[in-house]
């Protein structure tokens, strides 16, 4: 097997940081329309790179349970 094995629900280093903020914004009782990174479009209306980020803060809010 190559490299380390990683649960999924874990994300690459880059966007680890944003994945616990978004953790941390669940644990303070914060919704998930506080996400703090924006969904950015093109003008053609296809996704920007912005929207990993967008996605991980997502990802890190829901993988706490209310």
């Amino acid at each position: 097997m190559k490299g380390r094995c990683r649960p999924e629900w874990i994300p690459k280093k880059p966007f680890l940081s944003a994945f616990m903020k978004g953790r941390q914004a669940r644990l303070d009782g914060k919704p998930a329309s506080d996400n703090p990174y924006d969904d950015k479009r093109t003008y053609r209306g296809s996704v920007t790179f912005s929207r990993a980020w967008w996605r991980s803060w997502k990802e890190g809010w829901e993988s706490i349970k209310s």
